[in-house]
């Protein structure tokens, strides 16, 4: 995609996602060596998004550039930026969090989040676009374990032709907080060994009214994908 300079600053166009740990608030109580367990996984994260892109590396926007796809962190937010076509980068990104959602719960950092389209810019861990807006506006409206595609992203891939992925599914029950009808695509992740997912969201509780709904949504949307 082109790229308009502007003091210095880059506007890019492409996906951009940003997820957060469910629980974060206090896990040190539970969990002391959480932000060792974080910070290794985003570093394994950003690994991960280097081999997805490279399979993309057809794409123009992406031909000779090994970290096209940026991984950032911000205390228990990632945030991921991938500047390509509508359909090429939010497959890289749907690819990537259909990785990334099993991997840290193994890790127990239950993951949630959306991935939306459009201009950003980025320097250093400052970030800014409509796009950034966007995935920060959308990433915890909803009530699980999870990853949403934004009004944006869902409209782009929508409207592209051969928009079919093995790592999006449409899902019409997404528990918004906000009952959200419309948007009914979502990325498609399994967990194989329910034993140790159970495991896991047990070590989660107590499971009170506020808390046990994340992960009762969770394991509907499992039983979904495990049937569909």
């Amino acid at each position: 995609m082109p790229e308009i300079r502007i003091k210095n600053t880059i506007v890019e166009e492409g996906a951009v996602t940003f997820l957060d740990v469910l629980g974060w608030k206090g896990i040190w109580e539970r969990n002391k060596s959480a932000i060792n367990s974080l910070s290794a996984f985003v570093i394994e994260m950003q690994k991960k998004a280097e081999e997805i892109t490279e399979k993309y590396s057809e794409d123009i926007s992406l031909r000779g550039k090994s970290n096209a796809t940026k991984v950032l962190s911000i205390s228990d937010t990632i945030a991921v930026f991938t500047s390509a076509s509508p359909k090429i980068s939010i497959q890289i990104h749907s690819e990537l969090c259909s990785w990334a959602i099993p991997a840290a719960l193994k890790n127990e950092l239950p993951l949630r989040g959306a991935i939306s389209y459009g201009e950003y810019s980025i320097s250093n861990n400052i970030m800014l676009g409509y796009a950034v807006d966007e995935s920060a506006s959308w990433h915890e409206t909803t009530d699980w374990i999870g990853v949403i595609l934004t009004p944006s992203a869902k409209i782009l891939l929508e409207n592209n032709e051969n928009n079919e992925s093995e790592y999006i599914v449409k899902y019409n029950n997404i528990p918004f907080k906000k009952r959200m009808p419309t948007l009914n695509l979502c990325v498609k992740w399994k967990y194989e060994d329910k034993t140790s997912l159970y495991s896991i969201i047990k070590k989660k509780g107590p499971h009170v009214p506020e808390i046990a709904p994340k992960y009762l949504n969770t394991l509907n949307y499992l039983d979904f994908i495990d049937n569909s």
